[in-house]
């Protein structure tokens, strides 16, 4: 959860921890203050500024999350069948409004009559499972067959939704797209399609490598498609489909695709009313 973790952090530094990664973006501000005070190098998640960074003990992180999202999106976009895919987000979050967007520009990459829905559980709704299932089934209804599901532990609400659901017309099943992790293996209904998966093995190599350098802290990192970001291919992606998910990662690569970065919610708002 994100409660107060200044305790957790000092047992760590109690118990010979000489470098500490808080993963998550809601221990952005305690993290690099606790940094400060027992002078352990941290790392800060999504502090939205280069301002966070502190020579030695703060290196600020973030996800180019559109990028990710894009991919999702054209997959999406080349596999509904009714026509309308959703959104389902559990909070305004910013690495949720990145892959947003970026989902978006995706979809209408290779589908552009295709409609996006935009729904959020709640506030802050990271764990709310009955509310993720509440929301995502009521997005089905609209029509949706493909779900791109950003929520942490209401993710697993999602899910249900859509192993549950009964297509929307022109469809032949609902089937879901996560993020950041892997859980193919609870998949037993068959309708994991992918997910846009993190892995931040190399930067945290980096990190190690530049605290025992001494000049860690000077500069954001950024995970990437070229570093550790990726969508999950599975059995169930025909290799055709596949192949435009590659072209678009190239595209990316190259810079001959330029995707949009929506860092909020009123920004994905705006480039889904700008595509009406």
């Amino acid at each position: 959860g994100y409660g107060d973790i200044t305790p957790i952090m000092e047992q760590l530094a109690s118990a010979g921890a000489e470098f500490i990664f808080p993963w998550a973006s809601g221990y952005n501000t305690v993290g690099p203050t606790m940094a400060q005070q027992l002078n352990i190098p941290v790392t800060a998640s999504d502090p939205g500024t280069e301002e966070a960074n502190v020579p030695q003990l703060v290196q600020a992180m973030e996800t180019n999350g559109e990028h990710g999202g894009f991919l999702a999106g054209v997959l999406a976009g080349k596999m509904t069948q009714s026509g309308t895919v959703a959104i389902v987000v559990s909070a305004e979050d910013l690495n949720w409004s990145k892959q947003a967007g970026g989902f978006v520009a995706g979809v209408r990459s290779v589908a552009p009559e295709t409609k996006i829905l935009y729904v959020q559980i709640g506030q802050a709704a990271y764990a709310d499972a009955a509310g993720g299932k509440r929301v995502t089934a009521s997005a089905i209804s609209g029509g949706a067959d493909i779900i791109f599901g950003m929520g942490d532990g209401s993710s697993f609400g999602m899910i249900q939704a859509v192993e549950t659901a009964t297509p929307p017309a022109g469809a032949d099943k609902v089937w879901f797209i996560d993020v950041i992790g892997d859980k193919r293996s609870l998949d037993e209904e068959g309708v994991y399609l992918s997910s846009v998966h993190w892995d931040f093995t190399s930067i945290a190599r980096l990190a190690i490598g530049q605290v025992e350098g001494g000049t860690f802290g000077r500069a954001t990192y950024y995970l990437g498609l070229d570093n550790g970001i990726s969508l999950l291919k599975t059995a169930w992606i025909p290799d055709h489909v596949w192949a435009e998910v590659e072209v678009a990662r190239q595209g990316i690569g190259d810079g001959s695709i330029e995707v949009p970065l929506t860092r909020t919610e009123k920004d994905v708002q705006a480039l889904l009313k700008s595509g009406e």
